[in-house]
């Protein structure tokens, strides 16, 4: 293939270009669209006299035109129009001919007719990218490991931190975006972390609300580089969400959504029970996740649905640690003595959580100036004056922190009770478990907590930790995609590419849940274990008879 008007691929800078078509296979080239002085259209076919040439009796004299365009803003649009006989087919959809369609960043290109491709110098599959999303074109060959490059398409790292690299890629079989951890396992304590999520996530089974575990390398004795594959969450994390609200408040029914699917996720790594054939007797176990933080919390569609990510720091039933694990600003107290701890470290953890999102703060204070080590400062902590802080807030909501916030683990509320109290249960999740969308009314009489000074865009200066070894598996801005202006669907039979943040539908909208009576706070760690069904409901009467 011949790109006549471009510069050599390897001589081009990020500016120098608009966008790129990647190709899928390493015998074919990649056609960049430079920036020239004047020229805004390109062709492509199999004539000697096309901007790219694509030698082969499939692709027509003149196959397709591509043309950019600027928006309001100046931004770059690229267009693609077909006018062959074969076709061009985007996200496994043929385009309509001698129309112009968007080209949104990440689309899967095809130039010719669909079919398998046993002749890699006729492959003409591709993967467009948009200039300011991603480095220049040579970046983008991938790692170093062949098994990765034969089976995934690298785009773009969207990670990294001192426990692994985080790559966005695209499976060359399915189409699909996914994101990729990439370990070095000559460093033991990466190659640790590495083989204590993989062990967890081999012998799991999937949940709605986990971060989709799909494949992982096959490791030899050699192996430097090892890599976890994971679908990849197309949206933001929950820290991002928070600061995007720290002018406005964040209605305590949207929060009720966000924590409602946080402790289904929780409860299915604490359910020993969930578990597939032939899992070892370490994890046979309640499983903690010991590392519940916003950042490790991503939302897709806004808050549609909630995921949670990153199980490298999982604690196996049993276990004995000889040093705090996880983010120090959503420790438990038993943190102080880390030999201790078992999984309702994570009850506490989501109390944090949930605290944090209907305040804007942590439910406590540290003491200043700060000891030196995270035991002591775990420690050192004042709690805060719950009902104070939550006055605002319903008395549900006040007394579902309270019981995950409780010092004494034993004494703390297990996943399955905080699934039944009634600050989750009731109408909002009967309503959510049918698969209808909640909605947020415009008459939220909610009133906001958070500081008169906005939050920073980062995590609350209560929050640091100085832990900076945990990796966001998103970029920090998401990938730029362009609304289409003609009709190409995101989602086909066989291709998938992820959702884009907002739907037609709009923003997702929440009813307001009826207000249902406080439990009792009394529990047993032997009633906390219990499956829901068989536990007996406690009787309204009797909780109304506590009084609120």
């Amino acid at each position: 293939m011949s790109t006549s008007t471009s510069p050599s691929n390897s001589s081009l800078g990020i500016e120098e270009y608009y966008g790129c078509l990647i190709p899928r296979s390493s015998k074919v080239d990649a056609i960049v669209f430079a920036k020239e002085s004047n020229r805004k259209t390109w062709t492509i076919g199999r004539g000697e006299f096309n901007a790219a040439v694509l030698p082969s009796t499939a692709i027509s004299l003149t196959h397709a035109n591509v043309i950019c365009e600027a928006d309001m803003k100046g931004a770059a649009l690229m267009y693609i129009e077909d006018v062959s006989t074969n076709g061009i087919w985007i996200n496994g959809q043929r385009i309509p001919k001698e129309t112009r369609t968007l080209l949104k960043d990440g689309a899967a290109v095809h130039f010719g007719q669909l079919y398998e491709h046993n002749d890699e110098n006729r492959d003409f599959r591709f993967i467009f990218r948009l200039n300011d999303t991603f480095a220049p074109p040579p970046s983008l060959s991938g790692s170093r490991i062949p098994e990765l490059n034969k089976d995934y398409d690298v785009l773009e790292r969207i990670g990294s931190g001192s426990i692994c690299q985080v790559l966005l890629a695209v499976e060359r079989a399915s189409n699909e975006c996914v994101a990729i951890k990439l370990y070095q396992r000559g460093k033991n304590f990466q190659r640790e972390a590495m083989d204590r999520e993989r062990t967890l996530l081999q012998h799991l089974p999937g949940h709605e609300n986990l971060c989709a575990y799909k494949a992982s390398s096959v490791d030899a004795p050699e192996s430097k580089v090892g890599y976890l594959v994971f679908e990849y969450v197309n949206g933001m994390n929950l820290r991002k969400f928070m600061n995007e609200h720290k002018n406005a408040p964040i209605s305590e029914v949207e929060v009720q959504h966000i924590v409602l699917q946080i402790c289904k996720a929780i409860q299915h790594l604490h359910d020993p029970n969930r578990r597939l054939p032939g899992t070892p007797r370490a994890l046979l176990g309640a499983v903690a996740h010991a590392d519940l933080k916003p950042e490790n919390i991503l939302l897709m569609d806004d808050v549609s649905t909630v995921k949670v990510a990153d199980f490298n720091a999982v604690i196996f039933a049993g276990e004995t640690l000889n040093d705090v694990r996880g983010a120090e600003a959503y420790m438990a107290p038993e943190m102080a003595h880390p030999a201790t701890v078992d999984h309702f470290i994570d009850n506490y953890s989501v109390g944090v959580l949930a605290f944090e999102l209907l305040t804007g703060t942590l439910p406590y204070v540290n003491k200043t100036p700060a000891p030196p080590t995270a035991q002591a400062r775990i420690a050192a902590r004042v709690a805060k004056n719950l009902k104070a802080a939550l006055r605002t807030r319903s008395a549900e909501a006040l007394d579902f922190i309270e019981r995950l916030l409780e010092h004494r683990a034993g004494k703390r509320m297990s996943m399955n009770e905080a699934l039944d109290h009634p600050w989750l249960d009731g109408a909002g999740r009967s309503a959510r478990s049918k698969g209808k969308r909640r909605e947020v009314s415009n008459e939220e009489d909610d009133i906001d907590m958070r500081p008169a000074s906005p939050m920073k865009d980062s995590a609350p200066a209560d929050c640091a930790d100085g832990d900076n070894s945990d990796v966001d598996m998103r970029p920090a801005s998401p990938i730029k995609r362009i609304t289409e202006s003609s009709s190409s669907p995101t989602k086909t039979s066989g291709v998938r590419f992820p959702k884009s943040a907002k739907t037609d539908a709009g923003e997702p909208v929440f009813p307001k849940p009826a207000s249902s009576p406080r439990k009792s706070r009394t529990s047993t760690r032997a009633q906390a274990e219990k499956p829901t069904s068989q536990r007996v409901t406690r009787s309204m009467a009797g909780a109304a008879g506590k009084g609120k």
